[in-house]
């Protein structure tokens, strides 16, 4: 794990090494960022099979990705028995892996074994707690869609009413559920509506803080050493773009491409896709605030 204090002292050393060596050329652009290159059908396939011979649900279910990511390959190839057979046996040590349930449904019903099929759609609608897989295995069971949220409206008499409002993107099915589970367990009526609520921003971004320390460090550097600004303006990077994060990140990247040393490229881009991995976190005042604007006008309090 890179942690933000050595990715800044990494940036910093780079920063002051280049500054010292500039020599007023046109440096190179830095690379796009790499992804490992990625094995073909037949290097997968002969992993896969080798995993599968050895018959060891412990490394077959860690590496079940692998499987997986065989039968999408076969799939998209237009190879379905091929695929189905590795789905089989993928869901044999992965039951979980609901979109691939699904997949082996559907597969199952152009088979004609629609009693099988069934079976697989009623196991996702049973544990499915996305929209997606609940709809996808609504239609197989020739079942109508879920029906979106209902706008909110005023609650036509006096009576205590809750009201659940979604916040943000949420399932229809896992909202639903939650409804009907309080409904069951109170005599108060609880209703589901949608008040369309702006979330604001988050409060804490990892990504939108770690970018305006490194836009701190950039400007107290070009202020000692104006070689980094024409440094920068020979990439086409301005004063304005480093306002934005994206010109940060450009910023950073051409200065550790210009290093000459790839693994501080390689550190700053693997660090970047871990904060940006990383949960944010919203202010729940800011939360509430925006909820009440949404639902003030159908709000009658007691």
């Amino acid at each position: 794990m890179i942690k933000t204090c050595q990715v800044h002292f990494i940036v910093l050393t780079v920063l002051v090494g280049m500054t010292c060596g500039l020599s007023g050329q046109r440096p190179s652009a830095a690379p796009p960022l790499e992804q490992p290159p990625a094995k073909s059908t037949l290097q997968l396939k002969t992993q896969v099979d080798k995993l599968l011979a050895s018959g060891d649900p412990v490394m077959i279910r860690r590496s079940i990705e692998d499987v997986l990511a065989l039968v999408d390959r076969l799939v998209k190839s237009g190879q379905q028995d091929e695929a189905f057979k590795y789905l089989s046996a993928a869901l044999t040590y992965d039951s979980w892996a609901l979109d691939y349930q699904l997949l082996f449904a559907e597969m199952l019903l152009t088979r004609g074994q629609s009693d099988l099929a069934r079976q697989r759609a009623e196991l996702v609608l049973l544990y499915a707690e996305k929209d997606k897989q609940v709809n996808r295995a609504r239609k197989l069971l020739r079942q109508d869609p879920l029906p979106p949220f209902p706008k909110i409206t005023s609650i036509p008499d006096d009576r205590i009413t809750l009201v659940l409002v979604p916040v943000g993107e949420v399932d229809v099915c896992v909202l639903s559920e939650l409804q009907r589970t309080l409904q069951a367990r109170l005599t108060t009526p609880v209703l589901l509506q949608d008040a369309r609520v702006l979330v604001p921003p988050p409060k804490r971004d990892p990504v939108t803080r770690y970018l305006s320390q490194l836009r701190e460090h950039l400007q107290e550097e070009m202020k000692k050493d104006e070689r980094l600004i024409t440094f920068f303006q020979e990439n086409g990077i301005s004063r304005d773009d480093l306002e934005q994060d994206a010109g940060v990140v450009k910023a950073c990247r051409q200065i550790a491409f210009a290093s000459g040393d790839t693994e501080v490229l390689t550190k700053f881009d693997a660090h970047l896709e871990q904060l940006r991995q990383a949960g944010r976190q919203w202010d729940i005042g800011a939360l509430l605030d925006s909820l009440e604007l949404a639902v003030g006008s159908f709000w009658q309090p007691k």
